[in-house]
């Protein structure tokens, strides 16, 4: 073992010591179930030294090049390409198809003793981790940032002594919790807000001693929770693996008194907003500030394009009243089972109607948990905090407006089809682009400003298919470069030959998107 994987597995240990009262073995024993359900880095070889190279996606087609981040060399100079020949995208890409390698094992800021991960800021101690920032003590974690000590979990904001958790916020202590919020000592739960102490609990805010949703003492509580608790330390220890949350519940029957009951109660109102104007008129507007045409004929007739490359959002139904759901494939929200869906208004009712008798609370365990759940696990996909005005087909949003088709929807607005636009507007098609403005198709990127086909870039404007830029302006097809004005393939040109090139290009590509209604070049597949 390595020195970073020893000091994980020493905190994994202690993790595990809290959690479940007691040691249950070294961290690599359960790898294989740390990793389930994250978001999945990759690994490749470099084409330059043939080492491993990470990945925090897989999104690149076959035949690409993969170089790691340590291996670029950013003062290279490539030979100028006779653009006086290129009439088309197709002329230009083979004469700069050696510069086009995707980066990983991407390490920034003050970072130490990180292995096998990527898209990593400012972290100390990662291990198969990847899109972490401001982190220490994590491993086989994804998407997340002000973590400590969390291990398997996809999701984590400002939460520590996690494991196998999604969607945290200030969490602590925790196993199997999701959608979690300002939580600690809560285990295998959904939604819960302002917990501590709670086990099996779903939708509830500000309880502590609760099993199923039953309220206990403080006694009743702690003599259950150690029996439970040590129950699933030795099915973890023989089997390596415990069964998730969602995984105990699919097998469950549904207690229909209970649904006649919740039914009873409902208030709940659809949340309507359907003016999707705005947010056309945005996407005009974007387009020909981009291409120099508006690519008229209506936003979802680009819907299929734009969501290349994106998580999607799926529709379902509530069980209590049959209205609409949004689920969005943001932090395993897709493995919540499809028949106990609710929507965020019906929520409160689980936790008032919803409760397992006494005598189920004590036969309670992670061998009786599928029998006994049915009568209580039932799943909001969706949340809205703060201010929201016509947010559209948005399982989740925070302080937006007009917005359509998107997940983890914060601080943004005239945003579509994508996930995490945080503090961004004028976007379309994006994949954790934050704090930018009129971009379209961009990925894993920050500050951008009208930019196209983007990813892993920062500090950039006016550029299109670009990879792991940095302070670029005006650059097209540039991968590994910084501080780079009228590039081309990272060369740089007198700005009348690069913009003659560009409106070329541009061109093209709005001729193309006019008639298909879709683009087949991309910045994941431009380098084969």
């Amino acid at each position: 073992m390595s020195e970073t994987t020893n000091n994980l597995d020493a905190h994994w240990r202690s993790a595990c010591k809290i959690i479940f009262g007691e040691d249950v073995g070294p961290m690599t024993d359960y790898a294989n179930w740390l990793l389930e359900l994250t978001d999945p880095v990759v690994h490749k070889k470099s084409a330059i030294s043939g080492k491993e190279v990470t990945l925090a996606y897989d999104r690149c087609v076959p035949g690409s090049k993969f170089i790691s981040n340590d291996e670029v060399d950013y003062g290279k100079r490539f030979p100028a390409a006779a653009l006086q020949k290129i009439n088309s995208i197709n002329d230009l890409l083979p004469l700069i198809s050696d510069r086009l390698s995707y980066t990983g094992n991407v390490i920034l800021g003050k970072s130490e003793w990180v292995e096998r991960s990527s898209n990593i800021t400012d972290c100390f101690f990662m291990y198969s981790a990847g899109k972490l920032v401001e982190c220490k003590y994590v491993a086989y974690s994804t998407w997340g940032r002000e973590c400590e000590d969390d291990f398997g979990s996809n999701g984590i904001g400002s939460s520590s002594m996690c494991i196998k958790c999604k969607e945290t916020f200030q969490d602590r202590r925790c196993l199997e919790l999701w959608f979690g919020q300002n939580c600690s000592d809560c285990h295998f739960s959904y939604a819960l807000v302002n917990c501590q102490d709670c086990l099996f609990c779903f939708h509830l805010k500000a309880k502590k001693h609760c099993i199923g949703n039953l309220q206990l003492t403080p006694e009743e509580y702690q003599t259950q929770k150690k029996r439970i608790m040590g129950e699933m330390a030795a099915y973890l220890r023989e089997n390596k693996r415990l069964p998730s949350l969602t995984e105990l519940v699919k097998g469950s029957k549904i207690d229909p008194f209970v649904i006649e009951a919740m039914k009873r109660a409902s208030k709940s109102k659809s949340k309507i907003s359907n003016d999707k104007a705005p947010v056309e008129e945005a996407y005009l507007s974007t387009t020909k500030l981009l291409f120099g045409k508006s690519l008229l004929g209506g936003l979802d007739a680009y819907r299929a394009w734009l969501m290349k490359h994106k998580r999607a959002i799926r529709q379902g139904r509530s069980c209590i009243s049959g209205k609409d759901v949004m689920v969005g494939d943001y932090c395993c929200a897709f493995e919540l089972p499809t028949d106990r869906l609710i929507n965020m208004g019906e929520a409160p009712i689980v936790a008032e109607f919803a409760k397992l008798a006494q005598t189920e609370v004590q036969r309670l365990g992670i061998s009786t948990a599928t029998e006994l759940l049915g009568k209580i696990a039932f799943f909001s996909p969706e949340y809205y905090e703060g201010k929201n005005t016509n947010i559209i087909d948005c399982p989740t949003a925070m302080d937006a407006s007009d917005c359509y088709h998107s997940t983890a929807t914060v601080f943004c607005k005239f945003c579509a089809f994508g996930t995490w636009p945080r503090s961004s507007e004028y976007c379309f098609g994006y994949d954790s682009c934050l704090s930018s403005k009129s971009c379209i198709n961009c990925y894993q990127s920050v500050r951008l400003s009208r930019c196209f086909e983007m990813d892993n870039c920062r500090d950039c404007s006016d550029c299109y298919f670009c990879h792991n830029a940095e302070n670029c302006s005006e650059c097209m097809f540039c991968f590994n470069v910084k501080a780079k004005r009228y590039a081309i393939g990272n060369v740089e040109y007198p700005k009348e030959e690069y913009l003659r090139i560009k409106k070329l290009v541009l061109e093209e590509i709005s001729n193309k998107l006019v008639k298909d209604k879709k683009l087949d070049l991309d910045i994941y597949n431009i380098g084969v």
